[in-house]
């Protein structure tokens, strides 16, 4: 799979991760700053993770548990954040795993989940990444397919442990 990168840019914070050349100015995919992290935990939470409960309200304890994964979000027009995805470098070899992936209801169909994707994606790339790979919820199959991805197992509320794999001669 290859994917580039065109015209990175400058953020408030730390910086853009990617930019896609897409249609629309929404297509950009930034790191989170850690004043995100309780917005990122509500879009967890409407897929139904709730890993962050005995944290809410302590916003020093909430960054030092996500400080281990790396955040990537989109913005709206106004700036505020619609979706997010958490990436984590699982130190093996050149494995990574998407671990969460949300849009906000309101905001779905809108292509939102493929541009955090891809920007996770080129984020592993840019890591060295050799395999990515992830729990998938059944509405998200189809989209990380189309990307790429591959089912491994299909569990029995119909997750998938889905994977890519990175070839390097391909993505350079």
């Amino acid at each position: 799979m290859l994917l580039e990168k065109s015209n990175i840019a400058e953020f408030d914070a730390p910086t853009v991760v990617s930019m896609f050349d897409m249609k629309t100015p929404m297509d950009t995919c930034d790191h989170a700053r850690y004043d995100d992290l309780l917005k990122i935990d509500e879009l967890w939470r409407l897929i139904g993770n709730t890993h962050t409960d005995f944290v809410r309200d302590n916003p020093e304890t909430l960054r030092s548990v996500m400080d281990g994964l790396d955040y990537l979000v989109v913005r709206d027009g106004n700036r505020q954040i619609v979706g997010a995805i958490s990436v984590l470098d699982c130190k093996r070899g050149g494995l990574f795993k998407i671990d969460s992936l949300a849009v906000d209801p309101p905001e779905r169909g809108k292509g939102y989940a493929r541009v955090l994707v891809r920007g996770a994606i080129e984020l592993c790339m840019d890591r060295q990444a050799k395999k990515i790979c992830t729990l998938a919820l059944p509405a998200s199959q189809p989209l990380l397919s189309s990307l790429g991805f591959e089912v491994y197992k299909t569990n029995y509320d119909g997750d998938a442990s889905m994977f890519l794999e990175i070839d390097r001669k391909t993505a350079a």
